[in-house]
């Protein structure tokens, strides 16, 4: 199994690129408003600021702004792909599987855990 280094600075900005795991399905812009709804639903529970986001079919990229002392970012990925697979549910759209995302996140700007202003 390979060992991840996760790089989890308080506050600090990331990008992310997430992806499907059927590369093939165009599901992101074709549910868009259930991934609006599910993003919309996360923030309102566990803030972050979007800095850009950028969705395509299969993939989509996305720069993000932790509160002060918060680097929980995978914990808002997880409730994201939940309430994206709870919301396709309901409304019988079969989007995700348990797996279907794979989250690359990188931190941006520099490396001493200082704030970098060239995130914002």
């Amino acid at each position: 199994m390979p060992e991840y280094r996760r790089n989890r600075i308080p506050g600090g900005c990331y990008f992310f690129t997430v992806n499907l795991l059927d590369r093939d399905s165009d599901a992101l812009v074709a549910h868009i408003n259930l991934l609006r709804d599910a993003v919309r639903k996360v923030r309102s529970r566990r803030p972050f600021h979007i800095d850009a986001w950028v969705v395509l079919p299969d993939h989509m990229h996305a720069v993000w702004t932790l509160p002060p002392g918060d680097s929980d970012y995978s914990g808002r990925w997880r409730a994201i792909k939940i309430a994206l697979t709870v919301l396709g549910q309901v409304l019988k759209y079969d989007i995700l599987s348990s797996r279907s995302f794979g989250v690359a996140p990188m931190r941006l700007g520099s490396t001493s855990g200082e704030q970098d202003e060239t995130c914002v």
